[in-house]
């Protein structure tokens, strides 16, 4: 079933900082903060079926400002090749960018060995539900990657968090941090 709630009060920040203050300003007035993407989802993650338009809820739209796909980064060292993408960005921008991105293989950019089939959702909606991409191998395949969804390639990421004071910051993880494993 469709979940459609008209007039639920929505925000599109132009910067992560914004976003920052809009949680801020949120906590302060009792708002729950719920991301919006695409809206390409089969489970109620920002509202419930039934959720009334007065509902003290705001919803933070990423697919207006936060679309960037920031850098692409070749292989150096150890150090495998690196995209940065803030998570309104689409997985069709993003994998156009990669494929036109310099320094990959052959006359193409880069890419990832799977991604989720719809093109059309927010890289963030991808990390939200864990979406698939799994390549599983079949018997006469020999590929050198590792297989798994998108959220195991992530080696970073930066979200909105609350710190010791109880105060909304940025907060940067990186995959092998306490905090950034579970990416």
């Amino acid at each position: 079933a469709t979940i459609n709630v008209k007039s639920l009060w929505t925000c599109v920040p132009p910067t992560a900082d914004d976003v920052v203050t809009v949680c801020k300003w949120a906590a302060a007035t009792g708002y729950p903060v719920r991301p919006s993407g695409i809206k390409h989802n089969w489970s109620p993650l920002a509202v419930v079926g039934g959720t009334s338009p007065s509902a003290s809820i705001l919803i933070v739209d990423t697919t207006v400002n936060l679309t960037s796909v920031v850098s692409v980064t070749v292989a150096s060292g150890s150090a495998p090749a690196q995209v940065k993408v803030q998570t309104g960005c689409t997985m069709d921008n993003l994998m156009l960018a990669l494929q036109n991105a310099p320094g990959g293989t052959g006359t193409i950019g880069f890419s990832f060995p799977h991604i989720p089939a719809p093109g059309h959702i927010t890289v963030g909606g991808v990390l939200a539900i864990d979406a698939h991409g799994t390549a599983v191998p079949s018997p006469l395949e020999d590929m050198s990657s590792g297989y798994g969804s998108m959220s195991n390639r992530i080696l970073g990421f930066t979200a909105v968090v609350s710190n010791s004071k109880g105060q909304y910051e940025l907060q940067t993880f990186t995959r092998g941090e306490a905090d950034g494993n579970d990416t």
